[in-house]
């Protein structure tokens, strides 16, 4: 008796998204709870006006490296489609997407995955945001791997 074939869902998404800059956001946290306390030591302890400035640039520091750290890990962002018809990667607000019969090869150098084409140009990288331990990137890889087997006719042996 043989199995029957796995049907693939239409279109497989894959979300990379990059750890949470905890390190961070926790530096911004004391930055702009000691610039607080310096501002209302200032006020309340009638203290020099080198430290109100000093509370005023950690707090400035502090909002700076929030604003960096989410907007960095936003950027590191990618969503790999994996359709019938073509492999397509989005990062940034930028999408470009190869067809499987234009794919000559995929290889894989940690951290990146690239998806190599006749010309090098039209080819695709995917760089995986987390370690190469990430269930979301191997998930990735099976489902690539799957995607261009059965594009090729590849079939398992029995």
């Amino acid at each position: 008796m043989s199995p029957h074939p796995v049907v693939q869902p239409p279109v497989q998404r894959f979300d990379l998204v990059a750890t949470p800059p905890v390190r961070a956001l926790a530096i911004a946290a004391g930055a702009e709870v000691l610039g607080a306390l310096l501002l209302v030591g200032w006020g309340a302890l009638d203290l020099p006006l080198v430290v109100a400035v000093l509370g005023g640039l950690l707090l400035a520091a502090g909002l700076a490296l929030v604003v960096a750290a989410v907007v960095l890990s936003g950027r590191l962002r990618t969503r790999v489609e994996l359709a019938p018809d073509a492999v397509r990667v989005t990062r940034a607000g930028q999408s470009r997407s190869v067809a499987w019969e234009d794919v000559q090869e995929v290889t894989l150098h940690h951290p990146q995955l690239q998806v190599v084409t006749e010309d090098p140009a039209d080819g695709l990288v995917v760089t995986n945001p987390r370690g190469p331990a990430d269930p979301r990137f191997a998930a990735l890889l099976d489902a690539l791997r799957q995607r261009l087997d059965d594009h090729r006719g590849y079939r398992p042996l029995e």
